[in-house]
């Protein structure tokens, strides 16, 4: 992920939410061993509902920042990009 790149998503209105809904997937692996549902991060989260939940994470993997599978339960898996543009290490 080039320079112009991190910083569209850093300048991105909803990079705060994205960024707290990575940091919570990282907690719930680590805690659980395996990958949070919608309902898990919506209520860790404190957002609204699931179609949002759903909504941020499919902007998120567009953006190349997680991945998953499509229509399977707990599949959610960070990238190094999503490392890098939120600063985990």
């Amino acid at each position: 992920m080039n320079r112009y790149q991190l910083d569209k998503i850093r300048r991105d209105r909803l990079y705060h939410k994205m960024q707290n809904l990575f940091s919570e997937i990282l907690f719930y692996q680590r805690e659980h061993g395996f990958s949070p549902s919608y309902r898990d991060l919506r209520d860790m989260a404190g957002i609204s509902s699931t179609s949002m939940v759903k909504y941020y994470l499919s902007k998120m993997r567009k953006q190349g920042l997680i991945r998953y599978a499509d229509d399977m339960a707990r599949t959610i898996r960070v990238t190094d990009e999503g490392k890098e543009v939120f600063r985990v290490k």
